[in-house]
């Protein structure tokens, strides 16, 4: 008896002991099992289809393997392990042999999951393998990964992913071994050294004989072309450094190949460094642009320069103009960097006042600071070489709302009076001045435009949607609840930036034809095309702009759970159409320019 008892606790200790030093994948070689793999499980994700059947015709080793076979480019396949015991600290490298039955450039990967000690919950992050790992058709070859288990983790779970493509894959002989730790990889940082810049009048020696660029776009095979002076050009473009121009290496670029330079200017004095020609009200020193210029064609008098431009205002923009500074729903100034900071009290240097993306006064004075640009540009010799102005700025430099869609710390965006302005001003020309179609739409006899109000944040964001027909609205019945607030702004002051009427410089023997800005007035994840609704892609929350955007067209979009859609978040009714360009659905008109400004207005 006692003896018998010495055996049970023997085992006892076995069972729940340290991880072995070479852990055991159960089953291994997927020899055994009925439908599927013993211990092992099998299923196809997020739409994805897929085939999971054994194979007695192939096998690394033993007598058979297990095929999956991803059907189509949606959603993904998984082949998941049972539990692997570890030990936390250590480093494993997890393999199986794979057979494609195709060559694959990616989308056959590892996934490896964590689990703490005594918790079936694993512990993120996963491991991924690599997604774009290149494998060889018609012949097995080994897919490793290493692993660094965290400590407090005592078991890991093999997932095989299949994703990205169509592809048939068998597996077989997975292993877990110890492995040495990986060695720490760090950055390898080489701190720039300032180019030897070449003699000055040299360059504007060659600038003087050279006539002033030319640039057309084409559309070929469904491609959007470049052509600069005549000569097909690759869209391989050198982005200069943002802080400091003198970092610029444009040597190095102009001697692989390189043509295009980005160059960054930010318009409005003091809002990153002392910099910027935009200085006060009415006020503009554009020497800064020609040293810009200069600090390019030195060093390659044949560039071609884009001016990628942060359109912001100069920092005390806001404090001149108090009823044009964004405000959340409850009336707090946004205090802003390149990123809102804080609402509700003043700005210290360097923040600012964040102007409001669909005031009225701020497309104005934007509006007249880009003709004044362009105006100087085309004027100067250095000019010569510019073919077209990138116009960004404001949130990120992306025209994002100075807003915070955080439900603990929500500040939604624009309430200010030259919003507010702004706001009864685009109701009057999206209802021609119809008041009674404005009242039929709100679904308020007594509105009128110069009543109506920004919606309230209740009503954007609150549990009642704002697009209830049953109930007195305060938004036109069909916006969502983040609409007017939400990427109108970057409409407006795309529209600002290029003027009322945008045009494009052309040829003596080319007509005028309307900017490519002008079809990027529309959000880029807006496609469509005459007499069909646009798509949508992803918006935060599941919330998407609609009938502000594009008047007179209807959202199509509407919320779907993220383990349908993944990260995308939202579906449309629609078939998505994907583009290459903004301004999706219009072909690019085919002109000379650089895209300008100077005419507009």
């Amino acid at each position: 008896m006692l003896s018998m008892l010495s055996v049970l606790t023997l085992c006892v200790l076995a069972a729940s002991g340290p991880a072995p030093a070479q852990p055991v994948v159960p089953n291994a070689s997927l020899e055994a099992g009925q439908d599927t793999p013993d211990g092992w499980s099998s299923h196809a994700g997020e739409d994805g289809t897929g085939e999971f059947v054994w194979d007695d015709t192939l096998a690394h080793s033993g007598t058979r393997s297990f095929r999956v076979h991803k059907i189509g480019a949606v959603g993904h396949t998984l082949l998941s392990g049972p539990m692997v015991p570890v030990e936390g600290g250590k480093t494993y490298r997890v393999g199986a042999w794979v057979y494609p039955h195709r060559n694959l450039r990616g989308g056959v990967y590892f996934m490896v999951s964590q689990f703490p000690a005594g918790k079936d919950e694993w512990d993120l992050p996963n491991t991924f393998g690599d997604t774009h790992a290149i494998l060889v058709g018609g012949q097995w070859q080994e897919l490793s990964l290493a692993v660094a288990v965290r400590p407090g983790n005592d078991r890991l779970r093999i997932q095989c992913v299949q994703a990205l493509a169509p592809s048939t894959v068998n597996w077989d002989d997975f292993a877990v071994t110890a492995a040495d730790a990986e060695p720490e990889v760090k950055p390898r940082y080489e701190p720039p050294t300032k180019e030897a810049l070449p003699d000055l009048e040299a360059a504007r020696a060659i600038v003087a004989r050279r006539p002033r660029a030319q640039v057309e776009l084409i559309r070929t095979a469904g491609r959007p072309r470049l052509l600069l002076d005549g000569r097909p050009t690759p869209w391989a473009w050198y982005v200069g450094p943002f802080w400091d121009p003198d970092d610029a290496q444009i040597a190095d670029f102009r001697d692989a190949g390189v043509r295009v330079y980005l160059v960054p200017l930010v318009l409005g004095r003091n809002v990153y460094a002392d910099r910027g020609p935009w200085l006060g009200p009415n006020r503009w020193d554009f020497s800064e642009v020609d040293d810009l210029l200069w600090r390019v064609l030195r060093v390659d008098p044949h560039a071609y320069v884009v001016f990628y431009m942060a359109c912001d205002p100069y920092r005390e923009w806001g404090a001149d103009n108090p009823d044009h500074v964004t405000r959340d729903q409850e009336g707090r100034r946004a205090i802003v960097e390149m990123h809102p900071r804080r609402w509700g009290d003043d700005p210290t240097a360097p923040e600012r006042f964040g102007p409001s993306l669909v005031s009225l006064k701020l497309r104005e004075d934007v509006a007249e600071t880009l003709r004044r640009l362009t105006a100087h540009v085309e004027a100067n010799e250095a000019g010569k070489a510019v073919i077209g102005y990138h116009v960004a700025g404001f949130n990120d430099g992306q025209w994002f709302q100075w807003a915070r869609f955080d439900p603990k710390d929500l500040h939604l965006a624009d309430y200010c009076p030259g919003a507010q302005q702004a706001f009864r001003a685009w109701l009057s020309r999206r209802y021609a001045g119809d008041v009674q179609a404005l009242r039929a739409a709100w679904n308020q006899p007594e509105v009128t435009f110069e009543t109506a109000a920004v919606p309230a944040g209740e009503r954007l964001w609150g549990a009642e949607r704002a697009t209830s027909p049953t109930t007195p609205a305060s938004t036109p019945r069909g916006w969502p609840r983040t609409s007017w607030p939400w990427r109108r702004c970057s409409r407006r002051a795309h529209r600002a930036a290029s003027s009322a009427a945008p045009t494009m410089r052309t040829s003596p023997a080319t007509p005028p034809t309307t900017s490519p800005w002008d079809a990027s007035l529309i959000p880029t994840p807006w496609t469509s095309s005459p007499g069909r609704p646009p798509t949508a892609s992803a918006w935060p929350g599941g919330r998407v702009p609609c009938a502000v955007c594009l008047p007179a067209r209807s959202c199509t979009a509407r919320p779907t759970s993220p383990s349908r859609t993944g990260a995308r978040g939202i579906q449309s009714r629609t078939p998505r159409r994907r583009t290459t360009s903004p301004g999706a659905g219009r072909r690019p008109p085919r002109s000379t320019v650089p895209w300008s400004v100077a005419s507009a207005g």
